[in-house]
């Protein structure tokens, strides 16, 4: 900008402008990097949040039964629900659409928001409550014994 200044004009005169230009600029600066760091150390806490609900795992007995159909869940393919309970993926699917008729088992992790959103067996949950009162996994859990020698191949999501 100084170079675009007639010759003529003495550079006292313009010196408050151009510190009131730098000193804009310089806070300027300064709050954007601010907000950025705020924003990445948000970012790393979801994402520790997440690794640590990722890393729990259901335990799967012979006797474990489906909450929906109250059948074994055997070497099925099952989705996990955050107070501990298990369905087959079919019936999970199946009480999506019409799950009001399902009695609900009340979410341990409550609330809405990251925790709301994943599932002990560490997969991302649906975005929203199901009539039934349940948040549950978004894919079956695919690890272990369940889902292991039925033929498929289930591609991680994540």
């Amino acid at each position: 900008v100084l170079e675009l200044l007639p010759d003529g004009v003495p550079l006292h005169l313009m010196l408050p402008w151009v510190e009131a230009v730098v000193q804009a600029g310089t806070q300027a600066k300064r709050n954007m990097a601010v907000v950025k760091h705020l924003r990445r150390a948000e970012n790393l806490a979801v994402r520790e949040e997440l690794a640590r609900l990722k890393s729990g795992r259901v335990v799967l007995s012979s006797e474990r039964a489906c909450c929906l159909c109250f059948k074994r869940i055997g070497p099925a393919v099952f989705v996990a629900y955050p107070d501990m309970t298990l369905a087959h993926y079919l019936c999970h699917k199946r009480s999506q659409p019409s799950a009001a008729h399902v009695p609900g088992a009340g979410n341990l992790l409550g609330g809405s928001g990251l925790s709301a959103g994943l599932s002990l067996a560490g997969l991302v949950g649906s975005a929203g409550l199901p009539a039934n009162g349940r948040k549950a996994t978004s894919r079956p859990y695919t690890g272990g014994y369940a889902g292991g020698n039925d033929g498929y191949d289930y591609p991680d999501l994540l």
